[in-house]
Order: C-alpha cells, then sequence, then structure tokens
C-alpha cells in the first residue's frame, strides 16, 4: 500500500512541471510598421488566443 502511495505521489511529481504556462520570445529585426513585424504580431496573437493562454509569445 505504501509503494502504490509513493508511486501516485511521484507520478503527480512529475506531472506538474508540464501544467505550468510557457512563455517564448520572439524578436523581428525589422521595424514596427513593416509587413513582417505586422504579420508577426498577428501570428503571435493568434496563438495566444489559440492556446487559451497557456503558451504565450
Amino acid at each position: 500500500m505504501i509503494r502504490l502511495a509513493l508511486a501516485a505521489l511521484l507520478a503527480a511529481c512529475l506531472a506538474l512541471p508540464a501544467a505550468a504556462q510557457t512563455r517564448w520570445v520572439a524578436a523581428s529585426p525589422y521595424a514596427e510598421t513593416n509587413f513582417h513585424t505586422r504579420n508577426l504580431r498577428a501570428f503571435l496573437q493568434d496563438i495566444a488566443e489559440a492556446s487559451g493562454g497557456a503558451l504565450v509569445v
């Protein structure tokens, strides 16, 4: 019974980091008015919305 409880505790501890929010940094060498940067910003916003805020870039 103790082994089962320890195994369950270990499994729970290993699963905790997977539930954390992830934050990435995306940089662009172009000016804010450049279409590359505007497309990047729109893509990053789509990622945040699609992941429900779990992945923020």
